[in-house]
């Protein structure tokens, strides 16, 4: 690529506008409008990555929001995503081939996927991992079948707090202890905050008296 002063200003003037018009400067790969463009900005990721490229210059891309990680732009995405459909739904559990969260269904299949091929870095891990990210899917029904199974337990005994023996109840008492979890890190929604509630739900655990 033709480096000079000129050609210079004259992309650095199309990012601008394309960021106008998109909100963003990711390039895509096949972008037919203006693809010296798109050669543009990647011929200037790499000499970003390989630390060929002037401070001067990193400052200027800097200035117009230059995207030099395409992989961790997308990831923050999705991720941003996720965290509001926790946020609304009290879960991370979106549905497979959902029609409502295409994108997002798709990339925590993926997620997971990469996870269980040991392909996932511990960064992102670790992010997932501070809401709750559930890595093995299980379905947003199987919250309210154990929440029935609290109420039951709640009629025969008068309390939900559930003891760990015998090996019948560890299930449920897992269950109670993940939602004591969330509800202390602001990982529960409302919706399921007040159903807890409505039974009597013991938040911090409390000594039952046995005598």
């Amino acid at each position: 690529m033709t480096d000079s002063t000129h050609a210079w200003k004259k992309h650095c003037a199309e990012l601008r506008a394309f960021k106008r018009k998109y909100g963003h400067t990711n390039v895509p790969r096949k972008y037919p409008t203006n693809k010296a463009l798109r050669g543009f900005v990647q011929y200037y990721r790499n000499c970003y990555k390989n630390n060929t490229l002037p401070q001067a210059k990193i400052n200027e891309l800097n200035a117009v929001g230059f995207i030099w990680d395409p992989i961790q732009y997308l990831w923050s995405i999705q991720f941003n995503e996720l965290q509001a459909y926790q946020q609304k739904y009290g879960h991370t559990n979106v549905p497979a081939k959902s029609t409502e969260y295409p994108t997002l269904s798709n990339w925590v299949h993926n997620t997971r996927s990469r996870y269980k091929e040991k392909l996932l870095s511990q960064c992102w891990i670790n992010k997932l991992n501070t809401i709750g990210f559930t890595w093995h899917f299980t379905s947003p029904n199987a919250w309210e079948k154990q929440y029935a199974e609290l109420q039951a337990f709640k009629q025969k005994f008068g309390h939900t707090q559930i003891p760990w023996q015998p090996k019948e109840s560890l299930k449920l008492a897992r269950w109670v202890a993940k939602n004591r979890y969330n509800y202390k890190h602001d990982k529960l929604s409302q919706e399921r905050i007040d159903k807890l509630n409505a039974i009597g739900f013991v938040w911090e655990i409390v000594k039952l008296n046995t005598t």
